[in-house]
């Protein structure tokens, strides 16, 4: 009920913004993950995703997609964006691109550390190219 929550308000942020959203996601029940650690992690990749379509320029280019699918032990949930093409890195990691640093761009890390501290596994790709991002996280079920 949280993700599908979550979903539902992005797709409403998605329909003013002018964002094609498609989301085909299942979070069984057996998730390794607390209700609020579902929420800090769903929360800030959306919220991240939803910022970086709104800027694209062509309203035709801006899309989320989100996926799930569960394989033996794991769930793996892929996010994917439209941005600008433009990253802000240092030290390999992803800084915020807003003026007020001190209180944004932790969102990344928050569900990193949510992720593998539970024994999961966070993978990130940005194709500043093809100006596609994707978040890819796979936690454990519980045994």
């Amino acid at each position: 009920f949280l993700v599908d929550a979550i979903l539902q308000d992005a797709a409403n942020v998605c329909e003013e913004n002018e964002i094609t959203f498609h989301a085909e996601a299942y979070i069984p029940e057996d998730i390794n993950l607390s209700d609020i650690d579902i929420v800090r992690v769903f929360s800030n990749l959306i919220t991240n995703s939803l910022e970086a379509a709104s800027i694209v320029p062509e309203s035709s280019d801006r899309y989320i997609e989100i996926k799930s699918f569960t394989n033996h032990n794991w769930v793996t949930t892929i996010i994917t964006n439209s941005f600008i093409g433009e990253l802000n890195t240092q030290e390999n990691k992803f800084k915020t691109t807003k003026e007020d640093k001190y209180i944004h761009g932790f969102g990344l890390g928050i569900v990193t550390d949510i992720i593998e501290g539970l024994g999961g596994v966070i993978q990130i790709d940005a194709n500043t190219k093809k100006k596609i991002f994707q978040v890819k996280i796979s936690a454990m079920r519980k045994s």
